[in-house]
């Protein structure tokens, strides 16, 4: 008898499980309003669950076994950025949903089969600058380009006193440097001192 009772108990807990699990429906579209094919649909149960629905090929979904309270409903397709949605699912299998506007307190009611919109575009990537040639030239890399253009084009073009190349070719060679009087051709004399006779 005992185990009879908790047998009926059971039954009864789980008849009245099944009738409070509602279904949820809905569409999610694409900015130009055709279905959104890849799309997942998460819905986060007040009780913990987390269920999971596919869009078709247009993007209609359907979640099963919603249990009755408070839940949020949540879209993702790449690219696109869509509202949180609120789920309200009573015991009885009704349905309500709205969803809160971005950065306000206002709400907006949605009708079953809910219709869900991207309210933006998602950017993975910073976008590129444009080549800009100052940026490159005040760079270290740039500035190490521009003086090995001088000293390898430039510097060797400059005109040199053909005295000064001669005493520097002669240093290279290890030879002895003539003095600077000597590379003028005038000879150093001894100072004399005047007395006073």
């Amino acid at each position: 008898m005992e185990t009879f009772k908790k047998f009926a108990a059971l039954c009864i807990l789980l008849c009245f499980r099944s009738t409070s699990a509602s279904t949820v429906s809905g569409v999610v579209v694409t900015p130009n309003g055709k279905g959104a094919v890849h799309a997942v649909v998460h819905l986060f149960a007040s009780d913990g669950q987390y269920i999971t629905a596919y869009c078709d090929n247009d993007g209609s979904f359907t979640l099963r076994g919603v249990p009755a309270g408070s839940h949020l409903l949540q879209a993702h397709l790449m690219g696109y950025y869509f509202p949180e949605v609120r789920v309200d699912t009573l015991a009885k299998g009704m349905v309500s949903a709205f969803f809160v506007i971005p950065n306000t307190k206002q709400v907006q009611p949605l009708q079953e089969p809910l219709l869900i919109r991207p309210i933006g575009e998602l950017q993975y990537f910073e976008k590129r600058s444009p080549v800009d040639i100052w940026s490159f030239v005040k760079s270290p890399m740039g500035i190490i380009i521009i003086f090995s253009v001088v000293v390898m084009f430039i510097l060797p073009n400059m005109k040199v006193d053909p005295e000064d190349y001669k005493e520097m070719q002669q240093q290279l060679r290890g030879g002895e440097v003539p003095s600077s009087a000597e590379s003028s051709g005038r000879q150093q004399q001894p100072a004399r001192i005047q007395g006073g006779r």
